[in-house]
């Protein structure tokens, strides 16, 4: 449970973000990912260490060192280069034997999106012992006045049984919008005028610019401001995105609905929570908020007050999860009903120091099971880490084992699973993405967290809402669904930060964790009485699965089987050989590709059947 907490305060800090034409970065040795049993030689060659560029008025010279020799006799070696995200690339193909171009060496770039130009061509690279260099034109670097570069290597044998692959450089955060307006957004037909803000981690100069159907709006490209009068009721879909210089975007869709309200009474909220709340440093606090409108009209809910305060903006479920920062937090619940008309409530949640012993009953709100409820003899018959004086609702259970409401006319399927997390002492680094999509009528989504010991019983968390996304001071949250109009039929997940773990917090590099496994649940209706579900691991053992139904092998079950890891090698050959053919076609289709007469394009050998 805690595990699962921890995942929604987390931070990815970026490396260093930009330099200059002449740049350089460091990558550590020894952090390839391998797949089968590469040698160490194979892993060595494409195990960047570190990378330098130079230009002069018409090129950008650029090597690559690795921690060993360039080459490996039968393998494939791939050394990819990118530069303001999406917008240039180098693609160089290897031949292990030869340390010749196989297949192809190419560069591409394309920035006519922000008014520049846009070419490919072919590129010889130049292999001395551990180091790989290219030359491309100045203009692969961009417009802006400073580039960053990335890269991503992978060398596989001539049997595509084994691989080994490293990926890095320089990196660059993209913004994020800071004050989501909600979804709908319900407006009077008035002038309407709404000030989007964003952060940067760089402090990049930002751009936004609007996707909509509605003509009558716009939005200042420097301000963020959107404004208009809408002609008359309506509905219209509204996309606000921003961007930085190097094409990193966020963006924030949402229904805009304009009514004509004449005398339209406030929405009043009927169970109002008031006064104090204390939780201790890891603790999460939450209320069901309800309201009446006299005109039954559509309401949504908005909180403000605190980074680490989220609530569910149709049905007012009220969300605050401290992350180990001491302090007050007075928060204002906000609900609007489509007119604009409002009616708020103030409730301040205090995260307690370690220290606080709310219920004075003698044991401090950190250790106390049951925190606000006098219970000294911390009594727990069903163990679930709730004392019997505040339990209500018995262990979470692990959705996996439950079949009650389980239906097939929803499906939820993960179609993204990347998640590290590292630890080094108490400071702990997230950086979790996890994307999805949905089928058939779903109400909404929930997240159940699983960890996994090798000795012990699993702690399973309490099912955690979906939440807007927020950022502050570094930190980044987010749980909805991203389809037309909020729509859950594709949804996201992410949670990113750098944060210091409590006593007692689970430590990643324990030798008796697991696995940690995140189950999505899609449920049909507000009750919850229809549901599917996608259980995925997503830490420790057999990380990084992806589908629909329960991908883990089930309560304790085994870490995927050499059938899964044979699976998963075709699937990395298929999805190769697809690309090569994919990219080689388009390039000559646009003429631009010659492919050296002493190197004919082959793709590489089939999979053994």
């Amino acid at each position: 449970m805690v595990v699962g907490m921890l995942l929604m305060a987390a931070a990815f800090v970026a490396l260093p973000a930009r330099a200059g034409f002449d740049t350089n970065f460091p990558d550590p040795a020894g952090d390839t990912f391998s797949t089968g049993n590469p040698p160490q030689a194979m892993r060595d060659a494409i195990d960047v260490t570190a990378g330098t560029s130079s230009a002069t008025v018409t090129d950008i010279t650029i090597v690559l060192t690795t921690a060993g020799a360039i080459g490996f006799p039968g393998a494939t070696l791939t050394y990819n280069l990118g530069a303001h995200g999406p917008d240039a690339s180098i693609d160089i193909w290897i031949d292990g034997t030869t340390l010749t171009c196989y297949i192809f060496c190419m560069y591409a770039y394309d920035y006519t999106a922000s008014g520049g130009g846009a070419d490919s061509g072919n590129v010889v690279p130049t292999v001395v012992g551990n180091t790989l260099s290219v030359t491309v034109p100045r203009l692969w670097g961009g417009n802006e006045l400073t580039y960053l570069l990335d890269f991503s290597t992978l060398a596989y044998d001539a049997g595509f049984t084994q691989f080994s692959s490293d990926d890095g450089g320089q990196l660059n955060q993209a913004p994020s919008i800071t004050n989501p307006p909600g979804d709908p957004v319900n407006i009077p037909v008035a002038p309407y005028s709404y000030p989007f803000t964003a952060t940067d981690f760089e402090n990049d100069p930002l751009t936004w610019s609007l996707d909509t159907n509605a003509p009558w709006l716009s939005i200042g490209p420097a301000t963020g401001t959107l404004t208009g009068t809408p002609p008359g009721p309506g509905s219209w879909d509204v996309t606000v995105t921003v961007t930085d210089p190097f094409s990193n975007t966020d963006s924030y869709s949402f229904t805009l609905n304009a009514v004509s309200c004449g005398t339209n009474a406030d929405p009043v909220i009927t169970n109002d929570v008031s006064g104090t709340q204390t939780i201790g440093p890891t603790g999460t606090y939450t209320h069901d908020y309800a309201a009446t409108d006299l005109e039954d009209d559509t309401l949504t809910w908005s909180v403000s007050g605190s980074i680490y305060a989220g609530i569910n903006t149709d049905t007012g479920l009220l969300t605050f999860i401290a992350i180990g920062v001491p302090g007050t937090y007075p928060l204002t619940v906000t609900v609007t009903d489509e007119c604009g008309n409002t009616d708020t409530s103030a409730v301040t949640i205090v995260v307690s120091s370690g220290t606080t012993d709310t219920d004075g009953d003698g044991i401090p709100n950190t250790t106390d099971n049951c925190p606000n409820v006098a219970n000294p003899t911390q009594t727990d018959t069903d163990g679930d880490g709730i004392g019997d004086a505040c339990d209500t609702g018995g262990a979470a259970a692990d959705p996996r084992t439950v079949t009650a409401g389980r239906t097939n006319a929803i499906t939820i399927t993960v179609t993204r699973n990347s998640v590290s997390w590292t630890q080094s002492g108490t400071t702990v680094t997230v950086n979790y993405n996890v994307d999805g999509t949905t089928t058939g009528t779903v109400h909404h989504l929930k997240l159940v967290f699983i960890t996994e010991y090798r000795t012990g019983s699993p702690d399973v968390s309490e099912a955690i809402e979906e939440l807007a996304d927020f950022t502050y001071s570094g930190l980044s949250f987010g749980f909805h669904g991203t389809g037309t109009g909020g729509s859950r039929a594709s949804w996201h997940h992410h949670q990113s930060g750098t944060f210091t773990a409590s006593s007692g917090d689970p430590n990643v590099n324990d030798a008796n964790f697991r696995r940690g496994v995140a189950c999505y649940i899609a449920y049909g209706d507000a009750a919850e009485t229809q549901w599917n579900l996608a259980c995925i691991v997503v830490l420790g053992e057999g990380a990084g699965n992806t589908g629909s139904g329960d991908q883990t092998g089930g309560v304790g079950g085994a870490a995927p089987s050499n059938v899964f890891n044979l699976l998963l090698i075709v699937l990395i050959i298929v999805v190769i050989v697809f690309l090569i053919l994919a990219v080689v076609l388009a390039r000559r289709r646009k003429g631009k590709v010659q492919v050296p007469p002493q190197q004919p394009l082959q793709p590489p050998p089939p999979p053994p059947p």
